[in-house]
């Protein structure tokens, strides 16, 4: 038996929001779990949040 198809994103990745990592400045795409609170994410990973926002030089 063949169970209903699944709904939603299926695999293109370039059709979903990006933005940039505040800390390492490596492009993030949307996730699922950042859906409630897309506008908000500013790092990529655990590790950058801990470490913060890089000091910006004189």
């Amino acid at each position: 038996m063949n169970a209903a198809p699944r709904r939603g994103h299926r695999g293109n990745k370039q059709s979903l929001p990006s933005k940039t990592c505040v800390r390492c400045q490596r492009p993030m795409s949307w996730r699922r779990r950042w859906a409630h609170c897309w506008e908000q994410v500013r790092y990529c990973s655990e590790a950058c949040r801990r470490a913060g926002p890089v000091p910006r030089q004189p």
